[in-house]
């Protein structure tokens, strides 16, 4: 069986958003930005370039969506981290687990690129 092209990772945490974006930046090497948004919660720090289909993404952002749980079976955790689109999910999951960072979920999916160039290929 082939491994999934893409994953998201999923954490959440009791310590605030610079505390959580410190620790990933030390730990894993990226640089943080601050942004802010309503769709996330406010202010939050993002890692990655945005701007390039299927970019490794990092977000660090409230638990909050207009007032309730972004994440409700997570209520008791205000920050999360979203990490989107990417290749090394493995060695991802591995760094996190020294934190106090808790893993919530993974979803693996094929690259639509991948479907694409095929589909193109195919007569």
């Amino acid at each position: 069986m082939s491994r999934p092209a893409l994953t998201s990772l999923t954490f959440a945490s009791t310590d605030a958003l610079t505390s959580v974006a410190d620790l990933l930046g030390r730990t894993l090497g990226l640089v943080f930005e601050p942004r802010s948004s309503d769709w996330r919660g406010g202010d939050y720090f993002l890692a990655g370039d945005w701007r390039t289909a299927y970019a490794e993404l990092v977000y660090v952002q409230r638990n909050d969506d207009l007032g309730e749980p972004a994440e409700p079976e997570y209520a008791a955790y205000p920050t999360l981290v979203y990490v989107e689109c990417t290749r090394r999910a493995d060695h991802l999951e591995q760094a996190v687990a020294i934190t106090d960072l808790v893993f919530v979920r993974r979803e693996d999916w094929d690259d639509p690129r991948d479907s694409a160039a095929t589909s193109a290929q195919s007569p």
